[in-house]
């Protein structure tokens, strides 16, 4: 089939969309809830890994000095922090700043006044590490430290929000391919429903010694178009969407752990239109050659 013939195949993709218009309809309103369910989970496991993996450096690691400890033993400790690429942030704590917490956590302000804080309350160092796999290694090396009493971590938290980690990327699979097949089914009615409308009209045309590629490809223009439209509906809808929830959010309270529109905009995009052209050209061919068996 030469240049002409493709472009007159081509042409005849597009007039066949206006052929079947309630099939046309009903085709792009299924495929655009199935991608627009797809758009807004690849939305929602981005933000879940985004949250659980802040959540994991979320719980901090304590460091406890002995009572009495030089406060330059703790000073240096600290700047050696500085040099270490796994502490996302540290924060030192004084006897005075630790009792300061604890009376308003008790919210007693009179009760404490006579209590030698001194005494009984030691210097810590609360910090995150970027990585909370990291932690035994990271306790076992602080322990070595002159003036170091104990290193108190969230270990359990840890090891649950690792553990939610690995079953947020399992669920997106899953849910990933479930989509997938439902699209292609989608795309496998709709062809089948227009190869059984046109049968004469195709048989006709093989006679007449159309050729099985230019008897294909009106049918994998149309598969691709009712993909294509429905993947831009989709993906301007789901980012729109949640440019609204995040400035509703932001009107009662911040959220640092929710990523940006920009932030999910690109991986939206190529999961929704990658699975649009795969689904919309490759289920078109193979449904209309299984259909009219060209």
């Amino acid at each position: 089939m030469g240049n002409k013939g493709l472009r007159y195949a081509i042409r005849d993709g597009f007039i066949g969309l206006k052929r079947h218009p309630m099939v046309l309809i009903l085709s792009i309103t299924t495929m655009f809830i199935m991608l627009s369910l797809l758009a807004a989970f690849v939305v929602f496991a981005f933000n879940a890994n985004a949250v659980l993996k802040e959540a994991g450096e979320i719980p901090p690691v304590e460091i406890q000095f002995e009572l009495g400890v030089n406060p330059d033993m703790v000073v240096n400790l600290a700047e050696q922090f500085e040099q270490n690429d796994n502490i996302v942030e540290y924060k030192v704590m004084s006897p005075a700043d630790n009792m300061e917490d604890f009376i308003k956590l008790m919210d007693k302000d009179g009760l404490f006044d006579e209590f030698n804080y001194e005494d009984h309350i030691p210097w810590t160092i609360l910090l995150r590490l970027k990585d909370p796999q990291l932690g035994q290694a990271f306790k076992a090396e602080v322990l070595q430290y002159p003036g170091v009493y104990d290193v108190m971590m969230e270990t359990a938290l840890m090891s649950s929000l690792e553990s939610a980690i690995q079953t947020v990327s399992l669920l997106s699979l899953l849910v990933f391919f479930i989509l997938l097949i439902v699209s292609v089914m989608v795309i496998n009615n709709m062809i089948r429903i227009i190869a059984l409308s046109r049968a004469n009209e195709l048989s006709i045309m093989k006679t007449m010694g159309a050729t099985d590629l230019y008897i294909r490809i009106p049918f994998v223009i149309e598969g691709l178009f009712v993909s294509l439209l429905a993947s831009i509906l989709s993906i301007a809808v789901i980012l729109s969407a949640y440019n609204i929830l995040l400035n509703r959010l932001k009107a009662g309270f911040i959220s640092d752990s929710l990523l940006t529109v920009g932030q999910v905009a690109l991986p939206v995009v190529l999961v929704v239109l990658v699975l649009a052209v795969l689904v919309g050209g490759l289920t078109s061919y193979l449904s209309v050659k299984r259909y009219i068996r060209v």
